[in-house]
This record gives C-alpha cells, structure tokens and sequence, in this order.
C-alpha cells in the first residue's frame, strides 16, 4: 500500500476516507461531496517576522502566495473546486501586522486564479487583526469565521473548541504536524505530515500540516 502511494503523481487526490482526499505533493485535503479544497497555518508575513527579508522592501515578491495558486491551479484542472477554506493562521503577526501580511493577503485573495470559488477564512489564534488584511481586497465571495460546520465536518482551527454536533469528521490545524527522519551522520529532514485519528463513536479527526513553505 506504501509502495502505491509513493508513485501517485503530483497533485492528484487519493483518498484516506469517505469523500475525503489527500493532493499528492501539497497540505491541502480535498471534500469531493462539498468540492472543497482545505489548507491552514499560512502564516503570511513570517519572512518579515523573522527578518529574512530586507526591512526596505517589505512589498517583495510573494513567494508563499504564489506557491498556493500555482498549486490551487493545478489541483482545479484534475477536480471540480467550488470552495477554499483557509483554515486559521492565515497571518503571522499575533497582536499587530506587517507591511508583507497585508500585501501577500491582498496578492492572494484578489488574483484572478481563485476569483471564481468561493472563500472561507477560518480565524486561527495569529489572526486578531485578519480584518485590518482584507480591507482592499475585491473579492466577490469572501467571508471570515471562526469555523465553519457542514455535516458531516466540523473545520475550525484547533486553539480553541468548536464541535458542534452532527460532525462526524473534525478537520482542524495548529499543531503543524511533522516527521523528522535522521540519517547515520547526524543529517535530519523534516517533512510535513498529515494526522489522522480516530476517535469515539465513529468520529474522525484530521489534522492539517501547514501550509507555509
């Protein structure tokens, strides 16, 4: 079964339960009974945060923003897309923002490449101020919530507890879950990883990996 998945191209969908899709080389979860396509903890503006970018050009070119829609495209050609929700951490800064938060926020929501799905912010614990972000932004089909139940899934970003009920699948973010592999010579890779785990009565949660490169 290993050996199986570790040959599915990029950017296809394989399934890991009922309507419920992995995308081959990418963090999002594809609903293919809803045809929606989830991802979480962008954390736009981190680059800035952590001072990897040059303080004078905070408007730099948006790499994080550009590697989701270059994926988002790819994914929308091989299944039908109606929804994206962003589930949480879609900024970096907790308690203020950044010059590069807003403009990679701005870049993203209003290019012409997701204009035609809806959107969904879920807010996570970094974004206080995510209304101060989409002030210029032009998209037609936005909203912002603190989660977003549609039976049988309960989204929401995983600091704090909303199951409703109903909800037999809880997909959440936050932990940003990952493997660390170490090699003989004290080399380590980590990679993201997805969690799945199956709870009481049937009920299933899956926590997302991030988002952010």
């Amino acid at each position: 079964m290993l050996r199986d998945n570790l040959t599915i191209p990029l950017y296809t969908h394989y399934p890991i339960g009922k309507n419920v899709y992995l995308i081959s080389g990418l963090p999002f979860v594809y609903l293919s009974d809803i045809k929606s396509l989830i991802f979480g903890d962008i954390h736009f503006g981190q680059e800035s945060a952590l001072g990897l970018l040059d303080k004078s050009d905070k408007y730099s070119s948006p790499i994080l923003a550009e590697y989701l829609l270059n994926g988002i495209s790819k994914i929308a050609t091989k299944v039908e897309i109606c929804k994206i929700i962003i589930n949480g951490d879609i900024k970096h800064e907790t308690f203020s923002t950044n010059g590069q938060e807003i403009s990679s926020l701005n870049y993203f929501l209003n290019d012409p490449r997701i204009q035609s799905f809806d959107i969904v912010l879920i807010r996570g614990n970094h974004d206080k101020l995510l209304n101060l972000g989409t002030r210029q932004i032009n998209h037609s089909n936005l909203s912002i919530e603190n989660f977003l139940c549609i039976p049988p899934y309960c989204i929401f970003h995983g600091h704090e507890d909303y199951v409703q009920e109903g909800c037999d699948y809880i997909i959440v973010s936050h932990e940003h879950p990952a493997y660390n592999f170490r090699g003989n010579n004290f080399e380590r890779v980590r990679t993201n990883a997805f969690v799945l785990i199956h709870g009481k009565s049937n009920r299933q949660i899956l926590i997302l990996p991030a988002a952010n490169l």
